[in-house]
C-alpha cells in the first residue's frame, strides 16, 4: 500500500472475496527433528474485542495472539519442530481492520 516502507499492507475494505490478509511463509532447508524459533513481526488494527492473529504451521505450532490496540507492532513467537526439510507457516487475521506484515525470522533453538 505504501511502496516506500519495507512491509506489506492489507486493508480490509479492499478485500472483496474475504480471503485477504493471510500471510504464508514457506520455509526450506530445515533439519527434521531440530527445533526452531519463529518470530513473525506484524501490526494490526482491531475491529472488535475478538481481534487476533491466528498462527498455524505444518511444523507443529498453533496459537492465537490477541490484538490489544491499534498500531502496535507484535512479535508472534513460536517453536517449530519440523518432520520434513520444509514447512508452511500461516498467519490469518481475525476481525482486523488493517494488517501490516513486517518480517518473519526463523532461528535454530
Amino acid at each position: 500500500m505504501f511502496p516506500d516502507v519495507p512491509r506489506a499492507d492489507w486493508p480490509s475494505w479492499l478485500d472483496v472475496d474475504g480471503e485477504g490478509g493471510r500471510i504464508e511463509v514457506w520455509l526450506e532447508g530445515l533439519t527434521p527433528g531440530e527445533r526452531y524459533i519463529l518470530d513473525v513481526s506484524v501490526t494490526g488494527w482491531p475491529r472488535g474485542s475478538g481481534s487476533a492473529f491466528m498462527v498455524r504451521s505444518s511444523a507443529g505450532f498453533f496459537a492465537n495472539y490477541p490484538v490489544p490496540g491499534g498500531g502496535r507492532t507484535q512479535h508472534l513467537l513460536g517453536v517449530l519442530e519440523p518432520s520434513r526439510p520444509e514447512a508452511l507457516v500461516l498467519v490469518d487475521p481475525v476481525d482486523l481492520e488493517l494488517v501490516n506484515f513486517h518480517r518473519a525470522r526463523v532461528t535454530k533453538a
